[in-house]
């Protein structure tokens, strides 16, 4: 799905997240987070889009 809407539109920036809720990951979720930016990245993303708060 990334390489067709890079190839058609303009510049993608994906949101990454593993889950609804929060914003506070465990270890396993960040490294989910990772291998999904690595993926968005090669498919063509220029770039991605995440979310944080505060404690």
């Amino acid at each position: 799905m990334t390489e067709l809407a890079t190839a058609v539109g303009p510049e993608v920036h994906a949101l990454v997240r593993p889950r609804e809720g929060g914003f506070f990951y465990s270890a396993t979720e960040v490294s989910v987070m990772v291998r999904d930016v690595e993926a968005l990245v090669d498919a063509g993303a220029a770039g991605v889009v995440v979310g944080g708060a505060r404690r």
